[in-house]
């Protein structure tokens, strides 16, 4: 069995792990910027001293489900607060359903909608008219779209549009001003490109709230997403799971105080909204370690 804190920290000393700065504590509530300035010594032949590893490290250090996160391009984005969702994949989404029919990449979204209505499962299921408005239909569309444009895989926009949207219309996926985007892609696709294989995380921010036909009929401000390299990968159900649990699916706790956490990451700017939703993974896994 490998001592996951002793190899880390080892791992650190000698390079393994390119991108990691100098030890210092890093805190959820603020990343750390700071570089130390070059060394005037030339470089020493003794071994080097272990690394000590910050707050947040130590808790990934234990965690054994690491993959649940992507693996990182550099071990400086987890030191500084942008994993598992990089500021990169935060996107801010345009209010109100007038402005989600307005496609950011040429596409005719309206064309989108008519072939999702009329596909054989929404009009054998559904009549041919989903469970809910046109806010959260073409939200979900937008959203796709924003995927498929990202990892360059424009030919899975209907599919994946039409999956969101059936899998949204057999249970709303929304909370306390949270949402989670999921199911949507298909077993017999090919394998998106991921940044942070086996799965990248997205956030999607409404900063005016959204009708998503929350389980509290209010409105959702943040929505969750995950994107797999592999979709039939069997590392979707802990992924979602820990998604879950961050945003507060299975916490106790005052629904006002998350709603709220909501509404402050959908207003913030990317950075920052990185940065305090990492705050809440790695504090829902120290939950968990704490509970074994």
């Amino acid at each position: 069995m490998i001592d996951r804190r002793n190899f880390l920290g080892s791992s650190f000393g000698f390079g393994l792990i390119p991108g990691l700065g100098p030890s210092g504590e890093h805190s959820c509530a603020a990343g750390s910027g700071s570089q130390d300035a070059p060394s005037e010594h030339p470089p020493s032949h003794e071994p080097q001293q272990r690394v000590s590893l910050t707050a947040d490290e130590a808790v990934l250090a234990e965690y054994p489900h690491l993959s649940t996160l992507g693996v990182p391009r550099s071990w400086s984005l987890v030191r500084d607060g942008f994993h598992p969702v990089s500021p990169e994949r935060v996107v801010i989404m345009p209010p109100g359903h007038r402005a989600l029919r307005v496609s950011r990449f040429g596409n005719n979204l309206e064309d989108v909608k008519r072939r999702i209505l009329s596909s054989e499962r929404v009009v054998e299921g559904y009549g041919g008219k989903l469970p809910y408005g046109d806010e959260k239909l073409y939200a979900n569309i937008a959203i796709v779209e924003f995927l498929c444009s990202y990892y360059r895989q424009f030919d899975w926009l209907d599919d994946w549009a039409r999956r969101l949207c059936l899998r949204e219309a057999l249970c709303a996926t929304g909370l306390d001003g949270f949402g989670l985007v999921h199911e949507f892609q298909a077993n017999r696709d090919g394998q998106p490109n991921v940044v942070n294989p086996p799965v990248d995380w997205w956030l999607f921010l409404f900063p005016s709230g959204i009708d998503w036909q929350c389980w509290d009929d209010r409105p959702a401000y943040c929505l969750v997403a995950a994107v797999f390299e592999r979709p039939a990968a069997r590392i979707k159900l802990d992924v979602w799971s820990l998604m879950s649990r961050t945003i507060g699916f299975y916490r106790e706790g005052d629904p006002f105080l998350r709603r709220r956490r909501a509404v402050m990451l959908a207003n913030a700017d990317r950075v920052t909204a990185a940065r305090a939703f990492n705050c809440d993974v790695i504090s829902s896994i120290k939950q968990e370690l704490e509970h074994r």
